[in-house]
C-alpha cells in the first residue's frame, strides 16, 4: 500500500494520540497520551509543531508518527512511534529519510533516535540509514510505598523550594553549571528554562535547590504529570533533574536532594517515582539504587551526524560500550 509522508496538522491530534498509545502498549511503556493532552503541550518541545512534526499516512489511516526535539546548540532528537503492523515495511525508512533531508536546515551537527529493546527493526533500520549506537541510558523506578529516609543535609546548607521567588537568568546558570558537561547536554538557554516555568504541570513546591550562604549549589526538579496519571492509573512522579554544581559534590547534597524529592512527592499522593540515567555514570547509578531505584527500562541512543549547508558529513563515532 502506499505511504505518504507529510508535515503533522492540529487536525491529526486525534489520530496521533490513538497512534502513540498504541505503541506504547505494544513496546510495554507506562505512558500515555489524550488528544486534548497533545494539544495543549502543543508538541512544547517544537517550535513549530506543523514544520517540525511528521506523519506517516496509508489510505487516510496514520500509521507513524516522529517528532523533533531541538536541543540548541547541541543535537537534534527525534523518537518515532510506528504501529507495530507497520514495522516490517517502508513506512520508518520513509519516515526517518524525510526527517534527515529536514534535520539538515538546522544548525545542529547531529540527530539522536532512542530506540527500546524491544524495537529491534527499528535500531536495524537505524544502522542500515548510517546511525550508530553511541550510548545507553536506564530509566529507573523505585516504590514509595515504604518508609523513606529523611533527607539530611550537611552542616551549612539549608533547603529552598522555588515557591518563594526563583531567578530564571539564575536557574539557568545553575542548571548549566550542573549539567554541561553530562553527555547529550548543551548549554541551555533563558527562554527554554523559562519554557518549563511556564508550563501547565510546574509546581515550584517541585523544585528544590540546597543552598549555602543563600546561593544555590544544587538542585532537583520533579514532575507530577496528573492528565497522564489519570490515564494510565499509575501514580508516579517524574525526577527530571537533579544536580549539584562540581565544587560541592561528593558532600551527600546529591543524596538529601533526592531524599526530598521522594518524600515530597510521597506526600502528594505518589506511589512510586522514576528518572532517567547515563548508563556509565557509575556514581548516578550507585546512589540510585542506594535509595531503592531498580532499572526499569533501557534506552539505546543512534546518532547520526548531519551534513547541512555550511558543514560537510562527519564520520560517525565508534559505539561506546
Amino acid at each position: 500500500m502506499e505511504i505518504a509522508v507529510r508535515n503533522y496538522k492540529t487536525g491529526d491530534a486525534e489520530a496521533v494520540s490513538a497512534l502513540v498509545n498504541a505503541c506504547h502498549e505494544a513496546d510495554h511503556a507506562r505512558l500515555a497520551v489524550s488528544t486534548e493532552m497533545l494539544l495543549k503541550r502543543a508538541w512544547d518541545e517544537a517550535s513549530k509543531p506543523e514544520e517540525q512534526l511528521l506523519v506517516a499516512v496509508s489510505e487516510g489511516r496514520t500509521v507513524a508518527f516522529c517528532d523533533l526535539v531541538r536541543e540548541e546548540g547541541t543535537r537534534l532528537v527525534s523518537r518515532l512511534w510506528i504501529l507495530p503492523e507497520w514495522r516490517t515495511s517502508q513506512t520508518g525508512r520513509l519516515l526517518l529519510e524525510r526527517r534527515v533531508a529536514l534535520a539538515g536546515a538546522f544548525p545542529e551537527p547531529m540527530l539522536d533516535v532512542p530506540v527500546r529493546p524491544s524495537q529491534a527493526d527499528q535500531a536495524s533500520l537505524l544502522g542500515s540509514m548510517g546511525f550508530v549506537h553511541v550510548r545507553t541510558w536506564w530509566r529507573m523506578r523505585a516504590d514509595l510505598l515504604r518508609d523513606l529516609p529523611a533527607p539530611a543535609l550537611p552542616a551549612g546548607f539549608t533547603f529552598r523550594d522555588a515557591s518563594t521567588g526563583v531567578g530564571t537568568e539564575a536557574l539557568t546558570s545553575l542548571v548549566n553549571d550542573t549539567f554541561s558537561e553530562h553527555w547529550g547536554e548543551g548549554i541551555h538557554s533563558i527562554g527554554e528554562v523559562q519554557r518549563h516555568l511556564d508550563s501547565p504541570g510546574f509546581d515550584p513546591h517541585l523544585l528544590v535547590f540546597a543552598e549555602s550562604c543563600q546561593r544555590p549549589v544544587g538542585y532537583v526538579w520533579s514532575w507530577i504529570f496528573r492528565d497522564q496519571i489519570e490515564l494510565t492509573g499509575d501514580a508516579c512522579a517524574f525526577i527530571g533533574d537533579l544536580g549539584v554544581t562540581t565544587a560541592y559534590r561528593h558532600r551527600g547534597l546529591g543524596r538529601a536532594l533526592l531524599l526530598h524529592a521522594l518524600n515530597a512527592v510521597k506526600v502528594h499522593g505518589m506511589q512510586a517515582a522514576e528518572l532517567e540515567v547515563d548508563g556509565p555514570n557509575a556514581s548516578a547509578l550507585h546512589l540510585y539504587r542506594s535509595v531503592g531505584f531498580q532499572e526499569s527500562d533501557e534506552l539505546r541512543w543512534y546518532r547520526r551526524e548531519l551534513q547541512t549547508p555550511s558543514r560537510p558529513i562527519l564520520q560517525a563515532q565508534s559505539p561506546e560500550h
